[in-house]
């Protein structure tokens, strides 16, 4: 939703078809939020967190390119995301690579547990 090289009225089609479908689907279990691990949650992503808050929609945060993090700066990383989505301490947020495969098992856990 966030990286459409579209324009603004094909966004905002695109915004009406994502709510609709998520406000809709009765199959649906839980939802995948990417973010980038390296940078603070963008404003689509603070509404798109809202939005599935608000709906009370199950889900994860998944923080991307975890490779490009280092260790020690992980827990910088957990907080800022924490924070800029206002989520709290035990909200499901996961770090993964799909370069070197981190956090990717984690993930294919919970997608066959919610099944």
């Amino acid at each position: 939703y966030g990286y459409a090289r579209v324009s603004k009225k094909k966004r905002a089609e695109f915004g009406q078809i994502i709510e609709s479908y998520l406000t809709t689907r009765k199959t649906l279990k839980r939802i995948f939020l990417l973010v980038d691990a390296r940078h603070a949650p963008s404003e689509d992503d603070i509404l798109m967190s809202d939005f599935l808050r608000h709906y009370d929609i199950p889900f994860t945060i998944i923080a991307t390119k975890a490779d490009k993090v280092k260790r020690n700066q992980r827990m910088k990383a957990d907080k800022l995301i924490r924070t800029t989505l206002g989520l709290d301490a035990i909200s499901d947020l996961r770090f993964v690579s799909a370069i070197k495969g981190e956090g990717i098992d984690s993930i294919k856990d919970t997608m066959s547990k919610e099944k």
